[in-house]
C-alpha cells in the first residue's frame, strides 16, 4: 500500500548520501484503499493537524452532490479539506468515492504546493467533473471563515 512512500525514502537517502538536501516529509504523503468505493488520502487530519499545533478546519461534502457522480450513479462517499484557519493553506485532503485512486492527484498537488484555499476556489475546474468539488469545497471554506472573521470584529 506504501510503496510510493518507500520510492520518495529511498530518493531521500540517495540525495542525502551525495550531500543534498532533501527531507522526507510524512505530513505530505498519501496512500489509496482500493475498496468500493475507495479511500484515499493526503496530507494531514484535522485531529493531525491540531496536535501538530495547526489551528486547522475542515470542509466535507457527500459525493451524491457532485453532477458527475450523478451522471455515473457513482454517489457513494465524500470529500474533505483540512486547511490552516490562519494561512488558509490546505493541508490534507480525504476521499471515498469511486475513482479516488486517481482523483486525490489533485489533492496531492495541492498539498505538496502547498496551496491555498483561494488558489483552489479561484481555478476553473471543468464541469461536470468530480474534480470541480475540490474549488466549490474551496469557496464555501472560505465564506465560513470570512462570516467567523466578520463575527469577530463585530464582538471585538
Amino acid at each position: 500500500m506504501l510503496a510510493h512512500t518507500a520510492g520518495q525514502q529511498g530518493r531521500v537517502a540517495a540525495h542525502t548520501i551525495c550531500g543534498e538536501d532533501m527531507k522526507y516529509d510524512e505530513s505530505k504523503d498519501s496512500g489509496v484503499i482500493f475498496t468500493r468505493p475507495e479511500a484515499a488520502f493526503v496530507g494531514l487530519s484535522l485531529d493531525q493537524a491540531k496536535a501538530k499545533g495547526i489551528d486547522a478546519v475542515e470542509v466535507k461534502a457527500p459525493m451524491s452532490i457532485d453532477a458527475k457522480a450523478m451522471i455515473t450513479n457513482e454517489t457513494h462517499g465524500m470529500i474533505k479539506i483540512v486547511a490552516d484557519k490562519n494561512t488558509h493553506r490546505i493541508v490534507g485532503v480525504h476521499y471515498l468515492a469511486d475513482h479516488a485512486d486517481t482523483l486525490i492527484g489533485e489533492g496531492v498537488m495541492m498539498v505538496a504546493g502547498e496551496m491555498t484555499l483561494e488558489q483552489v476556489a479561484q481555478a476553473i475546474h471543468p464541469h461536470p467533473t468530480q474534480t470541480e468539488l475540490f474549488g466549490e469545497l474551496a469557496r464555501r471554506l472560505l465564506s465560513r471563515l470570512r462570516r467567523s472573521a466578520k463575527k469577530k470584529t463585530k464582538v471585538a
